[in-house]
């Protein structure tokens, strides 16, 4: 029996695997053909790296998983209470480099033996529904934009799915939505846990870097001249997290309702690119915080509203829309 089983899809999402002492084999197979074959179904431990581009692959394996687990294959499944493999999800910081990642032998090659900064950086995670849910979103939100599906039945599979997710319920506490950019912008970041410092939980430093919150960045998005970001880069990222809280024009904010605090910090920066950035950064950290806490429930909360809300009425709203039906489902 297979003790680890390692996997990446390549360019054109056929599966690449590596096992004990092999490297890397071409599969030749795509991701729902692979999970039916007896080197996953009899893997001890199956381990995949967490990029948007293994979605499929991760959600094909989930589901298979799942399936084994339910339906035992044979009466001595039943004897020996087989639960079939234990999928794991690595960090990105195992194959840093975009470019690398495109070489399913290097990155196979990386997962078996990382190098010393992977070692320090990088972890593992058992998939669950949660995990599962943000793969499966990255997959349908991807469609939306794919001009061979229609994109309002796109969209409306991809919210289905979107209402399961742990943010969901959370950015109902805002006055204003905009679910679309919003499934974009969960499922480029996907797991909050690649961005957490493992000494110093609170930062935002990682995850503010690979969104694109920089200055410069905000200066470009917030001039007269109208630029367009390619899918991918930081640039593209700043541009949605902008647009998950500035759902609507400056005349129409009541700035005294508690919801609307992301834009009573836009106006107290002087509005502008730099009201723009410290506005996006306070978004951020609630999404990120909130995140993590869904995740790891038994852990002591990183959200603690009177410390991130900057008045006692926003405290109160918070709690009072914590504490209410909406939130609870």
């Amino acid at each position: 029996m297979n003790d680890i089983l390692r996997l990446h899809t390549d360019c054109d999402g056929v599966v690449w695997c590596g096992q004990n002492g092999v490297r890397a084999v071409n599969s030749k197979l795509s991701p729902e053909e692979f999970v039916y074959r007896n080197a996953f179904k009899t893997a001890k431990t199956v381990r995949i790296l967490g990029i948007r581009d293994n979605a499929s692959l991760i959600v094909q394996s989930y589901d298979a998983q799942k399936k084994n687990t339910r339906s035992p294959r044979s009466a001595a499944d039943i004897v020996i209470n087989k639960k079939g493999a234990v999928l794991d999800i690595g960090s990105p910081l195992i194959c840093p480099v975009a470019s690398l990642r495109e070489d399913p032998v290097e990155v196979l090659q990386r997962m078996w033996q990382p190098d010393t900064n992977a070692r320090l950086v990088s972890n593992w995670r058992r998939v669950d529904s949660n995990i599962f849910n943000s793969y499966l979103l990255a997959i349908n939100v991807s469609e939306m934009h794919d001009q061979s599906a229609t994109y309002d039945e796109a969209y409306n599979k991809a919210a289905s799915i979107f209402r399961y997710h742990p943010l969901y319920r959370f950015f109902g506490f805002f006055s204003s939505t905009n679910v679309a950019l919003r499934m974009r912008w969960v499922s480029e970041v996907l797991d909050p846990h690649w961005f957490i410092h493992a000494d110093k939980p609170h930062r935002m430093t990682k995850l503010t870097r690979f969104l694109g919150l920089t200055p410069s960045n905000f200066k470009s998005i917030m001039s007269s001249e109208e630029t367009v970001f390619s899918p991918g880069r930081p640039e593209y990222r700043a541009v949605l997290t902008y647009g998950c809280w500035k759902t609507m024009g400056i005349d129409g904010v009541d700035y005294s309702v508690p919801c609307n605090f992301l834009w009573r910090i836009y106006k107290h920066c002087g509005c502008g690119w730099k009201g723009a950035l410290a506005a996006s950064k306070a978004f951020v950290r609630f999404a990120f915080l909130q995140w993590c806490d869904n995740l790891n429930p038994s852990r002591r909360p990183l959200f603690d509203p009177k410390t991130y809300f900057s008045s006692s009425k926003e405290v109160e709203a918070y709690l009072a829309y914590v504490n209410s039906r909406q939130l609870q489902g």
